[in-house]
C-alpha cells in the first residue's frame, strides 16, 4: 500500500507517471523474440476489458504506425502510435513509440520497448512514461496502466511458449 508521504513525493516528482516492467523468457533465443514482435503479440498482449480495434500496424522500425481504437470492453477512442526509434544488435532489440494522437484524458505516451539477454535467458522491458492533462489524475491513473502491464508478462511467456513449442 502506498503511504500519503509516498504519493505525495511521487507527485512533487512526477515520478508516478512511469513504469518500468521487466518479463524473463527462458528456452528461446532473442531472434525468436525479435521476430514475434508483430500484429498476433500485440493482440495477445491486450488485458481482459479492454475493447482493442487494430486498424493498421506497421511494424517496430523507424517511421512505422500503429493505428488503434481503445476502450473499455468496447473501443471507441482513436490511439495513433509512431515509432521513433529503433536499435538491433546481436544482444538486444529496443524500440520506442511515441503517441501522436491519444485518447483522452492522456496528453503523453513514450513506451520503450527492450529486449535483451541475461544470465537468466532473454528479457523483455516494457518503459512507460505517460501524463494526462490533470496531475491528479497521473496518480490515479497509475495501478491501471500498471496492472495493464503487469499483465504482459504472463501474455508474453504464454505467446512466446506457444511459439517455441
Amino acid at each position: 500500500m502506498l503511504s500519503r508521504e509516498l504519493v505525495v513525493q511521487a507527485l512533487k516528482n512526477n515520478q508516478m507517471s512511469k513504469i518500468f516492467i521487466q518479463t524473463d523468457l527462458q528456452h528461446i533465443s532473442i531472434n525468436q523474440v525479435v521476430s514475434g514482435f508483430d500484429i498476433n503479440l500485440f493482440k495477445a498482449l491486450t488485458p481482459p476489458l479492454v475493447g482493442l480495434k487494430v486498424d493498421r500496424f506497421d511494424g517496430c522500425k523507424v517511421g512505422d504506425e500503429v493505428h488503434l481504437r481503445v476502450g473499455f470492453l468496447y473501443p471507441i477512442q482513436k490511439w495513433v502510435s509512431l515509432i521513433t526509434y529503433s536499435n538491433q544488435t546481436n544482444d538486444t532489440f529496443d524500440f520506442v513509440d511515441e503517441g501522436r494522437v491519444l485518447p483522452f484524458p492522456l496528453k503523453y505516451w513514450r513506451h520503450h520497448h527492450i529486449v535483451g539477454k541475461n544470465k537468466k535467458g532473454i528479457f523483455i522491458v516494457d518503459s512507460i512514461e505517460y501524463k494526462t492533462y490533470f496531475k491528479p489524475l497521473d496518480l490515479l491513473l497509475y495501478p491501471l496502466f500498471f496492472m495493464q502491464f503487469y499483465y504482459r508478462k504472463g501474455a508474453y511467456r504464454k505467446y512466446f511458449a506457444r511459439q517455441n513449442s
